[in-house]
């Protein structure tokens, strides 16, 4: 008769527990060599009844890294023993001859063996004292006879109680503005001569913190744009999540792939078909995670071959993109100060208070939220947006934002974008539409925003004979005319330490204009090169 499964498992409860308290006499001990799941033979005592039913020694169970599930034991001359039969679908094959116990447990019995592959290791922080300073000269000539010479210097004091870093610019010369430029716009009483001289761009003290992944700042710093915010320069204070404290910290998700082995087994894993890792493991479950992979969609290839020969391959794909956070892990920036006007002209020159808070959060592997709220003396504005990745189509961000200004009304704003990226080919979109009372907080008199901005992107990746990529975008303004810009890169490296870089672009607007020109760059070690461009337009 059949019984039902709920009562099969009853009754099979009920058979193991009258073993349990069955007489010593009914077992027969034997000391045997035990093989599990094919793996190398190791002593113990096992019970054996007539009916040829085994019971295995508790603390050998316990070494097979059999999980929590334990059938009811007996106990045999102060020895524990587990039925066999308490594992569903095991087996036992006894060999009289090596004296010798041959047993089989299904893997789901077995605990996980679970192996990172790439390992963040925190290296020890330390801090002394010195000074050093990093510079950058240009040199540039138009055909109008006109040149401009510009120096930037930084020099950086470090010292246990943090960083000083300061930034100065020297620029001498034309930089070949016309008389129609938008800077007379935006600054009527703006000289050419007043270009000239030294300008104090920054000066800001950082204490960091790599154990938090966290930075202070007090002086000139960026506000975070978050997904649907700007990026704006300002002084103040600024307490913000630095990932850069930690270079050795990956923070998008890298992809896992599990398997499962029915005795020890050799692992091969594969990924884009190429040897990634080969590795040995015992019988059950195992998975690997933080898999090094380059971002893009990709797949990974999991090769087992037990003893016997047999082969088992499992297949997954992933889309590993910096544009999500790994599950667990924030990225915040808060800050407050007053924003910088006229920046690279003026040194000291800071407009509005402001407040502002910006939080990502990765919910999991494949979803980050964040969220961003803003106000200063006449706006105030809130944000949020979601971005999530699906393996085979890429990864997708959407946002939403609000803001109200005390003589513009409410104005709302949103988001799309799109991303999908193999080793070879690049494809991006991206359309943001704002409307007509949407403020910025950064925002002044003298900036237009577009009611409607679209990107369109792609690129091939020719390996040894360089990359190509094209972009598209155009910019819709309620009060002005439309803007469209087509623009073409070609990049290829030439011998070791040289690179060529041929672009071209054209602008459609009010005022069309074309820009060709090639750049090449010869690189003096890790930290130094030299660059020479040639354009037209």
């Amino acid at each position: 008769m059949r019984y039902p499964h709920p009562i099969r498992a009853l009754l099979l409860a009920a058979a193991l527990t009258m073993a349990a308290s069955a007489a010593a006499s009914d077992f027969e001990m034997l000391m045997v060599e035990v093989s599990f799941n094919g793996s190398d033979d190791a002593s113990a005592f096992v019970l054996r009844d007539e009916e040829e039913h085994y019971w295995i020694e508790e603390s050998v169970i316990e070494a097979w890294r059999i999980n929590g599930h334990r059938p009811p034991a007996v106990e045999h001359r102060g020895i524990r023993f587990l039925p066999l039969a308490g594992f569903q679908g095991s087996s036992a094959s006894f060999d009289k001859s090596r004296v010798r116990l041959d047993v089989t447990i299904p893997p789901r019995y077995i605990h996980t063996q679970v192996r990172a592959i790439r390992q963040d290791r925190e290296a020890p922080a330390s801090a002394g004292l010195g000074l050093f300073a990093d510079y950058d000269l240009a040199y540039q000539e138009s055909a109008d006879d006109e040149d401009l010479f510009t120096a930037l210097l930084k020099p950086t004091f470090f010292s246990p109680a943090g960083v000083f870093r300061n930034a100065l610019l020297y620029r001498h010369g034309s930089a070949g503005t016309d008389d129609d430029s938008v800077w007379d716009d935006y600054r009527d009483d703006w000289d050419e001569d007043d270009d000239n001289g030294v300008v104090r761009l920054e000066s800001t003290w950082v204490r960091d913190d790599p154990v938090r992944l966290r930075s202070l700042r007090l002086g000139d710093g960026i506000l975070a744009p978050g997904m649907l915010g700007s990026a704006a320069r300002f002084g103040g204070i600024q307490l913000a999540t630095n990932f850069d404290t930690r270079p050795d910290l990956v923070t998008f998700p890298l992809p896992r792939i599990a398997g499962e082995a029915l005795m020890a087994s050799s692992v091969e894993l594969y990924v884009d078909g190429q040897l990634a890792l080969s590795d040995d493991v015992g019988s059950g479950p195992f998975r690997y995670h933080d898999i090094p992979v380059v971002t893009g969609a990709g797949q990974l290839s999991l090769v087992t071959r037990d003893l016997t020969g047999r082969e088992q391959v499992v297949v997954t794909d992933f889309y590993a993109s910096q544009r999500l956070l790994r599950r667990g892990l924030s990225e915040y920036s808060y800050s407050l100060g007053a924003f910088r006007n006229d920046y690279g002209m003026e040194s000291n020159d800071y407009g509005e208070a402001f407040l502002s808070g910006f939080h990502r959060y990765g919910v999991s592997d494949r979803l980050t939220l964040e969220g961003q709220l803003q106000s200063s003396r006449e706006i105030s504005r809130a944000a949020a947006g979601a971005t999530w990745s699906m393996p085979r189509l890429g990864v997708t961000s959407v946002g939403v934002g609000a803001s109200r200004a005390d003589d513009g009304g409410t104005g709302l704003e949103s988001f799309f974008a799109h991303e999908y990226r193999t080793r070879r080919y690049r494809a991006n979109m991206a359309v943001r539409y704002s409307s007509r009372d949407y403020r910025q907080i950064s925002d002044d008199e003298y900036r237009s925003r577009p009611r409607l901005s679209a990107t369109l992107g792609g690129g091939v990746n020719f390996d040894r004979f360089g990359a190509l990529s094209a972009g598209f975008g155009r910019r819709e303004y309620r009060d002005a005319p439309s803007l469209n810009l087509v623009s073409m890169s070609y990049s290829n490296s030439v011998g070791r330490n040289w690179s060529v870089v041929g672009y071209g672009s054209y602008l459609d607007g009010e005022d069309s204009d074309y820009t060709v020109g090639i750049s090449l760059t010869r690189f003096l070690g890790q930290r130094r090169s030299a660059s020479s461009d040639v354009s037209l337009d």
